[in-house]
């Protein structure tokens, strides 16, 4: 999420927005976007097989149970971390098309941080064994997030990836310093691909 924020941030795109926070907060505050999966039942997220109707929706409930969790513990720390973590917990499975979850809304009226941590979190899990399926690999990964630009996810975040792909493949996290990678070097590869972005699309506001 961090990285593909600085990315975003690089690139000019929706620098308003982003001005309410940094990379690095977003980063920090996306890491309980998910929160909310610990009030839903362990038989339920281990399930291999397909969802019965009943049971999709009460997996869908961790968004706004992940919401109610970090106002609570907002109530006892107003930081900013808080306010945005309680946002993307509750908006990520929102939908460029409006055809999400909890609330239906879509394009800019979703956060742009929960849009940024939509698309992160899907290459997350496309790249991750599941209980239901293998991972993908990183090519086949990018391609998917790709086609899904103007319906899951927010077009303009999706072309910057795609023309930053290479900076956030796996195979080059050696070269960045291992699985966390060394900011200053990614931010290299990110900045050798920004001519591409703005060429391709003035995101700058």
């Amino acid at each position: 999420t961090e990285m593909l924020a600085e990315a975003l941030y690089i690139a000019g795109y929706e620098n308003h927005a982003l001005k309410r926070q940094s990379p690095e907060e977003l980063g920090a505050a996306a890491l309980l976007h998910d929160v909310g999966k610990l009030a839903v039942r362990k038989k339920l997220l281990k399930r291999p097989g397909c969802l019965t109707p009943k049971e999709r929706k009460e997996l869908q409930q961790h968004t706004v149970r992940g919401e109610d969790i970090l106002r609570k513990l907002e109530k006892h720390d107003r930081t900013l971390r808080f306010e945005v973590a309680r946002e993307l917990a509750v908006f990520h499975h929102e939908r460029w098309d409006g055809e999400g979850y909890p609330r239906g809304i879509a394009g800019t009226q979703i956060p742009l941080g929960a849009r940024i941590v939509a698309v992160a979190d899907v290459l997350d899990a496309l790249l991750s064994d599941r209980c239901y399926r293998r991972s993908l690999s990183f090519s086949r990964a990018v391609q998917m997030i790709c086609q899904q630009a103007g319906a899951q996810f927010d077009p303009g975040i999706c072309e910057i990836f795609r023309e930053c792909r290479e900076c956030f493949s796996p195979h080059r996290a050696g070269q960045y310093g291992g699985e966390f990678p060394n900011k200053e070097k990614w931010k290299d590869c990110v900045y050798g691909n920004s001519k591409t972005i703005k060429r391709s699309t003035d995101y700058r506001v």
